[in-house]
Order: structure tokens, then sequence, then C-alpha cells
């Protein structure tokens, strides 16, 4: 017998209370000028990662004047598209945007918010929270519904048992997950040295205005119909090096294209993200659109499209602009036009290239190496921590 279950059958044999989550938990409202969030503590939805795993920690910087609060403690859940299953239990003081809900316990004496994190990561509240969500084409969390879904509250030493049993599971996952994070830093090292051409007399350096044959700048307006099948992109649907498909399941028509005049971004173009995820670059293997976070560039013949994607990412810093309230307001393309980018000869830049990817791929290939076995230990940690959670109630 496992100590949960002594303790189970000590301190609450006959089950335990489940209580609506507005009884023991409340929103947080309060908001904070975004000049006020300390670097790296924005977490918008965009910074929150998929399958519960919590958060980026790169630096990135509110797009709206005023954050919603947080405290270390508090639980933000991403509300947009539930099913992506976006959740970070927080460690700091920041702020985030209005696509997250801020989960504030009430009082922590009853239920520990470790628990509590625990509780809504499992499957039991991710389908009730699917189910109930709202839009077809971008789903949202029901408020009223979430505060409405019923949660487990065992005595605290089973809070506290069943947290660090989950823990444990937790553990190897961290550790695997800092040894990519040091392969990850790694790359990026090896990138910045790679592209550093500033002692090489012999590599031309040629602004990006002259590098590129199109510049495609999307219009802000969102199509109201999505029947067709051309993808709309956003920033939350890139994964990896390219951009192949919506991860929305987003489509739009060529009418709806010449309707509104969409801009069509072709294969091959490089696609820079100027605010949001700030200086995420991707390269298109299928026609496509997007929203105005968007830029696309075609580029000529003197630079190879993946070595160009490779360093305006390295550039991200530079390229940002800053606004009146001393956050960073994102890209804008007189910076990215006066960029000054190396022209090294083209078997140079493929070299350079095929280093970078295989880089890369060490860092986010989902079929091998490390991403794969963490991705077999995310999965053991759900199937033990939904039979951890699976508590009888007690009938009153």
């Amino acid at each position: 017998m496992s100590r949960i279950d002594k303790l189970i059958e000590q301190l609450c044999p006959d089950g335990v209370e489940y209580k609506a989550l507005g009884k023991i938990a409340k929103y947080g409202r309060d908001r904070i000028p975004a000049s006020k969030v300390s670097e790296g503590c924005y977490a918008g939805v965009n910074e929150l990662l998929r399958e519960y795993r919590g958060r980026s920690y790169e630096v990135h910087y509110p797009a709206e004047e005023r954050c919603i609060a947080f405290h270390p403690g508090d639980i933000l859940l991403g509300n947009i598209r539930p099913y992506l299953k976006k959740m970070w239990l927080a460690d700091c003081e920041g702020g985030t945007n209005g696509d997250v809900l801020v989960i504030r316990v009430n009082d922590a004496t009853e239920v520990a918010p470790e628990y509590l994190w625990q509780v809504l990561a499992g499957g039991s509240f991710t389908e009730y929270n699917i189910q109930h969500s709202k839009g077809a084409k971008m789903p949202r969390g029901d408020k009223k519904a979430i505060l409405d879904a019923k949660i487990p509250i065992p005595p605290m030493e089973v809070q506290q048992e069943t947290v660090r049993v989950l823990d444990s599971f937790a553990e190897l996952e961290a550790e695997l997950e800092a040894e990519l994070e040091a392969r990850r830093l790694q790359y990026l090292y090896y990138r910045n040295r790679l592209l550093d051409y500033s002692g090489d007399e012999s590599v031309k350096w040629v602004r990006l205005s002259d590098l590129y044959t199109k510049f495609i700048s999307p219009i802000r307006d969102r199509p109201k119909v999505f029947d067709g099948d051309i993808p709309w992109c956003r920033i939350e649907d890139v994964e990896g090096r390219y951009m192949s498909d919506s991860g929305a399941g987003l489509r739009v028509s060529q009418r709806v294209i010449q309707e509104m005049n969409l801009k069509v971004y072709p294969i091959g173009t490089v696609l820079v993200a100027c605010s949001a995820s700030i200086g995420t670059c991707v390269i298109t293997t299928r026609p496509l659109v997007s929203n105005q976070r968007f830029v696309g560039l075609v580029c000529g013949e003197r630079i190879r499209n993946t070595f160009l994607r490779y360093y305006i990412e390295s550039q991200t810093k530079r390229l940002a602009s800053i606004s009146s309230t001393g956050t960073i307001a994102g890209i804008t393309r007189k910076r990215l036009d006066a960029l000054e980018v190396p022209v090294p000869p083209l078997e140079e830049q493929d070299r350079v290239v095929a280093i970078l990817d295989k880089f890369s791929t060490l860092t986010t290939d989902i079929t091998q190496g490390l991403p794969a076995e963490i991705e077999a230990r995310r999965k053991q940690y759900a199937y033990y921590r939904d039979k951890l959670l699976s508590f009888k109630e007690r009938v009153a």
C-alpha cells in the first residue's frame, strides 16, 4: 500500500469533498502598466507552452499597454483553443494578456496551488474545459463553466503527498528538459559564431532591402469566412523552421482572397514575426496567407532564404524598436530594410545552413533523441496524474 493510500484510508476513508472551482479560487483581474512588467516576466498566451509544459523563458514583451497582473502561486490558463493545453504555475510577479485566465487560490491552507495546478492539468478537467468551450473557428474556454468545474479537495496531507509523488515523475522530465535546453543554448552559441562575419573582409555586407525581390505586408482585416483550402496562419501556428500548414485548421478560399485583396505568401517566403513573438522566422513550404503580425520576404539570387532566416532571427534585439512606455513595440519595415546582412558565397551559405539545421533538429525533432524520450515521460506522467487524482467522492 502506498503512502497516499494509507493517508486516504486514515484521513478520508469515505471519500473526499468536491467543490466548484469558483468556491476555492477566483480570477485575478488587477492590471499593471506594461512598462512595470520586469524583463522575462511577461507570459502571454503565446509564451505558454502546449501540453501543460509551463512557459517559454525567452524574453518576450507585451504588445498591449496594460497587462493583467499575476503573482507567485497563480495559475495561468490559456483560454484560447483549450485543446492546446497551455498552463503555467507562476513563480514570479509579472503580466499577461486577455487570452490568459489568472486563477488565484482563495486559501492556500485549504487548497495548495501546486495541487490545484495538477488537477487542472488532469485529463478530467481538460475534457470538461474543451467540452464547454465556445466558438468553432477559434474556441475559447467558458469562464463561468470553468469556475463551475468540480475539484476534489482531499486533506492537505493527501494533497502534499500527491504533489510530491507527481513531482518525482516531473523531476526526470525536468532533467531531460535541462539537457535539451543546454543543447539549445549550444545551438544559439554556434549560430551566432557561424553568422559572425565582422572580421571577414572578403564577405560583402548588403542592406536587406537590396536582397529581397518582394516585400509582402498583409492587410489588418481578418477574414470572416474560413471555407477554402489555403491556410491562414498565425504566430501560434509556428513550429520549427518551416510553416507548411496551419495547426488551427483555418483555411480561406480564392474567392475571399480576391474579395479582401489578401496577400498570398509564395513557397519559399521568409516570414518574419514583427510583433508578439518578435523575430520568429519561418519559411513557407506551400502558398498561404496570414495575419498582420507577419511580413514576408521573397529572396533574390544572392542569398538563400534559409541563410537569411537564420540571420534575421539572430538579430531580433537589434531590429526590435522601443515604445514610449519602454517596452518592445515590434519590428518596422524601416528597421528591416536598413539591416546590414552578410552575403558570403552561396556555397558558404549552404554550409552554414546545413550545420545549423542539424543543431536545430537535435532540439526540435520529436521522433528521435531527447525530444522523443521527453515525450514518453510526459505520457507516463499524465497517466499517473490521472490515476492519483481519481478520488472517490464523499456522499453527503
